[in-house]
């Protein structure tokens, strides 16, 4: 038997493809690589250059978003000042109206001519107000004094009681400034 390695160098050197068709896959071989490092190479630049897209679409958006609503912010304080104001008019129109009217009432009040039937109102006023203050007083006395008194009515009589002793107090002060 002939060795394996004698035969396989002498049908090299007899085929006279192999050795082209060696460098020829050698050579497919490196283009292959640069094939593919330049695609990866690509690819990282198209993925740098989308995610710089991104952010400048990003902050693009942003910018207008923020614009739009800087826009929307001034139109509603121009709105709420516009609100304000015609409401600070209409309760300037409103006091104005309203001073007015208590300007006469001050100047009605002032008149010399009804003073004398105005004092006797008030005297009078005075008088029967009086006398149903001493009502009261009697009746809350009453209820004092009765053992069976309902302690309720005698707290409201109470403080109507008060409020006819101010209301006496009030009418003594006009009739000692009329």
């Amino acid at each position: 038997m002939q060795d394996v390695s004698k035969l396989t160098t002498e049908r090299e050197s007899t085929d006279p493809f192999v050795e082209p068709l060696s460098v020829l896959a050698s050579e497919l071989g490196r283009i292959a690589a640069e094939i593919q490092a330049v695609e990866c190479s690509h690819l990282e630049k198209m993925e740098a250059a989308a995610a710089e897209l991104r952010s400048r679409f990003r902050d693009q958006m942003a910018g207008e978003l923020r614009k739009q609503l800087e826009c929307e912010f001034q139109t509603e304080i121009q709105t709420m000042r516009a609100d304000f104001e015609e409401a600070m008019r209409t309760a300037t129109v409103e006091w104005e109206a309203q001073h007015q009217s208590l300007l006469k009432e001050v100047e009605e009040l002032r008149k010399p001519s009804d003073r004398r039937s105005d004092r006797r109102a008030l005297e009078m006023e005075l008088a029967q107000t009086g006398t149903a203050l001493a009502e009261l007083q009697r009746d809350i006395q009453t209820l004092l004094e009765d053992s069976n008194g309902d302690l309720s009515q005698i707290m409201r009589k109470n403080a109507r009681c008060v409020e006819l002793q101010a209301y006496i107090k009030g009418l003594t002060f006009k009739a000692g400034t009329t």
